[in-house]
């Protein structure tokens, strides 16, 4: 069987490569395309890939136009992707959207929307009539990820999408027909979403998400080894702040690491963990409580989760792994992103509206006496049942779906 599997990087190359890896020892053919900065990932991992370059005559004159036009814009040095790959990626994508919309609507388009105008089906259909695989997989991203899956339905061609946690952002498309044969995602929740959005219930399949499977073979003594570093006794509770930017607040953050760190210095035994985001922030200009600590970015994020006794967050996709390990979570609605992500009592996590109860909150999730307390460790625990096996899961519908071809 050959499986072509198409992402882009973060979290999405970081859901695919297990997946891969487990083909592979199948003795399944798979191609993979690094898209943009999964491509430096692959590199890293050893993984042979292919890039859009790959595919791309870089002798057309509109790709050179098109691509070395918004090369300065969208270009960035130094992260492991040429100025000739950008072209190709920029140009064809561009290239594609002036071919289907015309010049100027294209601007347009992209002026308004800039790179999420591009959706180069076009393409990614040469792409896979090139390839003719069996399967096509790629996760919920726009633009060339969202092409190759509506290529594959167009040309007939079963294909997975795999949701890497919350679809709202793309709910336009994911909920689509053509946008993948079969929906994998990581709850019962998003499944209800995506249904009442359109999909067939059939299409979508509960199954968790591979890249977090990892969080669960953690060495059993790692939270000791890690709290121990820290100083921390058996008695002490370590709260974990894990920081995101909020571009339209950027006060916000701060303001609230301040005040949760208040919180935590008037409880017996608590503490704070800062995390700030790895790639937004520069902790040089942040300012960090005195009293507080400070998970640099160079410690493995699984390090902070396991020392913690509860993370709090606004939106970080950090609450959703620690959710997935039980770790009691609390949710500040205050983001200007709140509603892009579905973090709720169904899923385990307390959510609150201001920073107001917070000492209430931390009090009650460090007892776990309450009612309330418990029934969120029993939805954690649900949550976490219906993520093991993702990779076995995700793997075994992709070979049923070549079975059927």
């Amino acid at each position: 069987m050959k499986i072509l599997m198409v992402c882009y990087g973060g979290a999405h190359v970081a859901l695919v490569i297990p997946l891969y890896r487990e083909l592979v020892s199948r003795d399944h053919e798979c191609v993979m395309i690094g898209l943009t900065t999964a491509g430096p990932v692959l590199e890293r991992e050893g993984i042979v890939h292919k890039r859009v370059i790959d595919y791309v005559d870089m002798k057309n004159d509109n790709i050179q136009k098109y691509g070395r036009e918004l090369l300065g814009k969208h270009h960035t040095d130094g992260i492991g992707i040429t100025e000739e790959e950008s072209i190709a990626y920029l140009g064809i994508s561009f290239a594609e959207s002036v071919k289907t919309h015309g010049e100027q609507k294209a601007r347009d388009m992209y002026n308004e929307h800039g790179l999420a105008s591009f959706l180069p089906v076009e393409f990614m259909t040469s792409v896979l009539e090139t390839e003719m695989p069996d399967v096509v997989l790629a996760t919920d991203s726009p633009r060339m990820e969202r092409a190759a899956l509506n290529s594959a339905v167009n040309l007939g061609i079963p294909s997975v999408c795999s949701v890497v946690i919350f679809p709202h952002i793309g709910m336009h498309y994911l909920s689509r027909q053509d946008n993948g044969s079969i929906m994998c995602v990581c709850n019962s929740t998003i499944k209800e979403q995506l249904v009442d959005a359109g999909r067939s219930p059939e299409s979508v399949i509960v199954t968790g998400n591979p890249s977090f499977e990892k969080l669960f073979s953690a060495p059993e003594n790692l939270r000791e080894t890690v709290r121990s570093s820290r100083g921390l006794s058996d008695q002490s509770k370590l709260v974990l702040w894990a920081d995101q930017p909020e571009p339209a607040n950027p006060e916000l953050p701060r303001l609230i690491r301040s005040r949760l760190n208040e919180v935590c210095l008037s409880i017996k035994n608590c503490s704070l963990l800062v995390r700030l985001h790895p790639s937004s922030t520069d902790p040089a200009k942040e300012p960090i409580p005195e009293t507080a600590m400070l998970s640099p970015r160079e410690e493995p994020l699984i390090n902070a989760l396991l020392a913690a006794d509860i993370v709090v967050t606004c939106t970080s996709t950090v609450a959703y792994e620690a959710l997935l390990l039980g770790k009691p979570v609390i949710i500040l609605q205050m983001s200007q992103y709140d509603k892009y992500v579905d973090y709720s009592e169904d899923v385990g996590a307390l959510v609150l509206n201001s920073t107001d109860k917070l000492k209430e909150g931390l009090e009650e999730l460090i007892s776990e006496k309450s009612p309330r307390a418990q029934k969120l460790k029993k939805n954690r625990i649900a949550l976490a049942e219906e993520s093991l096996g993702a990779c076995e899961k995700i793997v075994a519908i992709i070979e049923s779906l070549s079975n059927k071809n």
